[in-house]
Order: structure tokens, then sequence, then C-alpha cells
């Protein structure tokens, strides 16, 4: 949803619809980020239960891997997307309730900031579907190849589904 909005603010062919699909597409940026720090503090509290069901260390470190990068572009596209919404001048009020800060003055003179901010907002939505489709393709491997349910984190509990073999 949030990857269509951005699309849709970028590429709509009317400026209403446009300013519409960026005003939704910040407000559910904000409240994603709020929801990864959430999950962050979930993580640092519970312990995170280990992988035993990979028995493959190259698998471990690649589920470190894109995991660690989920958490990384989740916390930087809001980060270059506030610093991109403040180079605009837009308007930072949130769920029409509560006005942001603005916690820096962008220079008149120079877009060089705002330009990082946009290739690394732009590409870094794009590497996060590719790495949301990865994790989606891997959960789905080893459902079905491995024959178990993988541990689940989202919980904090362990779940294992072994199905008979027939």
């Amino acid at each position: 949803m949030q990857f269509v909005l951005g699309c849709v603010a970028e590429r709509a062919s009317s400026r209403q619809i446009a300013d519409a699909a960026l005003a939704w597409h910040v407000q559910l940026g904000v409240v994603l980020l709020a929801l990864t720090l959430m999950r962050l503090g979930w993580r640092l509290w519970r312990r995170i239960p280990t992988a035993v069901h990979v028995a493959d260390p190259r698998q471990r470190i690649a589920a470190r891997c894109v995991h660690g990068s989920l958490y990384v572009l989740l916390l930087a596209l809001p980060a270059a997307g506030y610093v991109i919404v403040v180079w605009m001048g837009e308007d930072l009020r949130l769920l029409g309730l509560v006005d942001m800060p603005r916690v820096f003055t962008p220079p008149a003179d120079d877009e060089t900031g705002r330009a990082i901010a946009w290739y690394v907002h732009v590409y870094g939505a794009w590497f996060l579907v590719a790495l949301i489709a990865m994790h989606v393709a891997a959960a789905a491997w080893h459902r079905r190849a491995k024959n178990s349910v993988s541990t689940s984190t989202v919980s904090g509990r362990r779940t294992r589904n072994v199905r008979a073999r027939g």
C-alpha cells in the first residue's frame, strides 16, 4: 500500500491526486515507523529464539542479513521521507492532531540533501520490496520444502508444526 501511494504521488497526472496520495503516504509512513519502533522494542525486550530448524549456517546468516536489512530500511525510509517533506516545506501535521517539529532548516540555495534523501527513499523502497519478496519466498520454502513452520518471533512464542509425510 505504501509503495503504491508513493508511486501515485510521483506519477499522477492530476496534482490533486498526487497531493492526496502524498498526504496518505506520509501519514502511513509515520504509523509504520511507530510500529517498527514498537517491534524493535519488543525484540530488545524479548530474547530472539534461535533458528534451530535451519541446519545450514549460510541460511542462518542470510536470514540475519535480510532481517537486519528490513529493520534498517524500515527506519531509514521514514527518516529520508522526513527530510524530503521538510525540504519541500510540506505540512507536518500528523493524523490531523499533532504537529511534528522541523529539526532542521534546509538551505535555500542547495538541493543536494533533498536529492540524496530522495534517492535513499526511492531506491530504498525498491530494495525493501525485493527483501520482502525474498522473505516471503523463504518462509514459503521453509513451509513447503522443509515441511515445517518457521519459528514465530512476531508473537514471541515458538511454534513448530511438522506435517506427516504421506
